[in-house]
């Protein structure tokens, strides 16, 4: 059984997803204030992360 991991396109989305991520995490990481208003800016910044992941991998799918 041999199992191919080829390196090509795949590696620019996943690139811009890691780093999508890296920057929701620093964003959230300083919202540390008390309250439903730091919860709902988080859920923000996390939910414009998933949004724009998404997207970044729909572009790849749909042109390669």
């Amino acid at each position: 059984m041999n199992i191919e991991i080829t390196f090509g396109w795949w590696l620019v989305p996943a690139a811009l997803t890691a780093a999508i991520w890296t920057w929701a995490f620093v964003a959230n990481s300083d919202n540390r204030g008390s309250g439903y208003g730091a919860d709902i800016a988080g859920m923000i910044v996390f939910g414009v992360a998933i949004i724009v992941s998404l997207f970044v991998w729909l572009v790849w799918a749909v042109l390669s």
